[in-house]
């Protein structure tokens, strides 16, 4: 197949999350998100009944935006998990 040329520069992604939760979510999440790759870039907030998470991955990376997002979106399920269950205590 040979090398391939890197077509994408940098890619930028939000995810928007609906919750009343939102922020517990951002409690939670935002020390995983403080410590990533130089080439990556995470900013989260929460407002409104909604999580954001802004996604920068400077070298174009599909692979990194990909296994990101998937990260972002196990530890959201198990923090919704975690606050179901207190809700049920």
């Amino acid at each position: 197949m040979g090398d391939m040329v890197q077509i994408i520069e940098k890619i930028d992604a939000t995810l928007i999350i609906h919750t009343e939760k939102a922020g517990e979510l951002l409690k939670v999440l935002k020390p995983d998100n403080l410590h990533t790759s130089p080439k990556l870039k995470i900013i989260d907030l929460a407002e409104d009944g909604r999580y954001h998470v802004f996604i920068e991955i400077k070298d174009g990376s599909i692979g990194t935006l990909k296994n990101t997002i998937n990260d972002l979106l196990r530890c959201i399920r198990a923090v919704s998990y975690i606050l179901t269950l207190n809700e049920h205590e």
